[in-house]
């Protein structure tokens, strides 16, 4: 019989420092990003975000950015080039803001056992 995937959900508020947006698989499961956006709340500057894919031991770095978009002000990225990607144990994702803390980030998807 197969298991059904948990959800997950991450809802925060990006800075200047690394967030984990999809959190490390534990040992024997696997994390799928179904969705993923950000929204620019300042009504007045550009934000540049940063998404990374990081494997076990490493950290954010220019080498594992898997997407990055400056979002105009009061406006939203949907993220697709993180979609569907499997993480497993190990593997996590984070994003970050070039500067300030007006980007919102949703992030949602299944995790297999």
């Amino acid at each position: 019989m197969a298991r059904l995937p948990t959800s997950f959900k991450i809802e925060a508020q990006l800075g200047v420092t690394p967030i984990n947006i999809v959190n490390e698989a534990s040992a024997g499961t696997q994390s799928v990003v179904t969705a993923l956006s950000f929204f620019n709340t300042s009504a007045t500057e550009y934000r540049l975000v940063t998404v990374h894919r990081i494997n076990n031991g490493s950290t954010a770095l220019a080498t594992n950015i898997i997407a990055e978009r400056s979002i105009p002000p009061r406006d939203s990225w949907e993220n697709v080039e993180i979609l569907s990607q499997v993480f497993t144990s190990g593997m996590y994702a984070q994003a970050l803001v070039d500067a300030g803390a007006d980007v919102n980030v949703n992030c949602s998807g299944d995790i297999f056992s």
